[in-house]
């Protein structure tokens, strides 16, 4: 599986990813693969988890499988979809490629929540934005 992040085409590895599938009774529903297998325990993706929490959103920790995924993606459900990361702190992917198909995500434009979460992380990061959880310190 190549996972293209937008805009240039570049296969990324990241502390995990976290697809926002669009079903009747999941809408809105952030998915992020459970802490099991290759999926690390990162500070940046328990932070994202937390922030989108705070806001309202509905966040489910489970497996997720890679045939899941790319049903959503191939039928629109995937509404967006990104990886975290301590370097990268959200990368939006454009496209999901798998067995010689292409799947692009949201037109392969950054999406309204990722950048949401991008911003506020790196606004609480760099204390351009208040930190309602204690996160950071003076030093």
């Amino acid at each position: 599986m190549r996972i293209s992040p937008v805009p240039p085409p570049v296969t990324a590895l990241c502390d995990g990813y976290a697809p926002k599938p669009r079903k009747e009774t999941n809408r809105g529903t952030v998915v992020t693969p459970a802490l099991t297998g290759s999926i690390l325990r990162g500070i940046t993706r328990k932070s994202s988890i937390e922030l989108l929490k705070s806001w309202g959103v509905p966040v489910e920790e489970r497996l997720l499988s890679v045939d899941e995924l790319f049903k959503a993606a191939e039928s629109g459900a995937l509404e967006e979809a990104w990886c975290v990361g301590t370097a990268a702190v959200v990368s939006p992917i454009g496209t999901l490629s798998w067995d010689g198909r292409d799947y692009p995500i949201n037109g392969n434009k950054i999406g309204a929540l990722s950048r949401r979460l991008y911003d506020e992380l790196t606004g609480i990061q760099w204390g351009t934005k208040p930190d309602p959880f204690g996160w950071t310190c003076r030093v």
